[in-house]
């Protein structure tokens, strides 16, 4: 009998993983750069998505701890205690052993950043609309801020270079295909493609109808300009947004 460990036998008992696959593929110094790579990634996402974390309970934070003045839209002892909290709450769910446990988490988050990207594209249009107040608008420098904030294509190397890691970290999941592909309980090839499809299509659709409502909010802007986090642009009173 040949008892030995075929590799391949992991896609066999549901088992493949995005390091085996590197490994099979390059030998046991790629799995070790595959998994160096994705910590990488998601160390790195994870502090991005504290930091837009963080802005987001601003408002809730100052209100219950006045900031000190001068501070604006910086990092404060309260702000960043807010964040640290928030993250301690959620880190056991990332010690799940498979991503099915996270299915009500999932569809919660996605509830919750719909929502926000359907209140920012209503204050986008009434701000076209011109429901809401704008700041001089009148002026030619803003307008010309406003107009410059719609281009299609970067002017410069500093734009492009701003641009690439928004659309690189938004499709940054594909060490989580094998994952789910080893959860299915009918992994054919028919339906890993539908879940694909059903998963990216509507993402890119959802990236697109934020991107462009969100720069729309340009026009009701103090400098006609959109900054990286569009919700800083509005009022910290806003109570949509709140």
């Amino acid at each position: 009998s040949d008892n030995h460990n075929d590799p391949r036998d992991n896609d066999k008992n549901g088992t493949a993983s995005y390091e085996n696959m590197a490994s099979q593929a390059f030998g046991a110094k790629a799995r070790v750069l595959s998994s160096v790579l994705v910590f990488a990634c998601c160390f790195f996402g994870t502090a991005g998505y504290a930091v837009l974390l963080r802005d987001m309970l601003e408002p809730l934070v100052d209100s219950v701890v006045i900031p000190p003045e001068g501070t604006g839209g910086g990092p404060t002892f309260s702000r960043n205690l807010a964040m640290l909290t928030v993250i301690l709450i959620v880190s056991p769910l990332c010690i799940m052993k498979n991503l099915t446990a996270l299915k009500n988490v999932g569809a919660a988050s996605m509830a919750s950043v719909l929502t926000v990207g359907l209140c920012v594209a209503y204050r986008s249009i009434e701000c076209q609309l011109g429901f809401t107040e704008q700041h001089d608008n009148d002026n030619s420098d803003n307008k010309e801020n406003s107009e410059s904030s719609m281009q299609a294509f970067p002017s410069s190397m500093k734009m492009v270079l701003d641009a690439v890691p928004l659309f690189i970290s938004s499709y940054i999941c594909h060490f989580n295909v094998l994952p789910i592909h080893n959860e299915l309980r009918c992994p054919t090839s028919d339906r890993v493609t539908q879940w694909v499809r059903t998963s990216m299509w509507p993402a890119t659709l959802f990236y697109y109808v934020i991107g462009i409502t969100g720069s729309l909010y340009a026009k009701c802007t103090p400098n006609g300009e959109i900054q990286g986090n569009i919700l800083l642009d509005f009022d910290e009173d806003d109570p949509l947004l709140l």
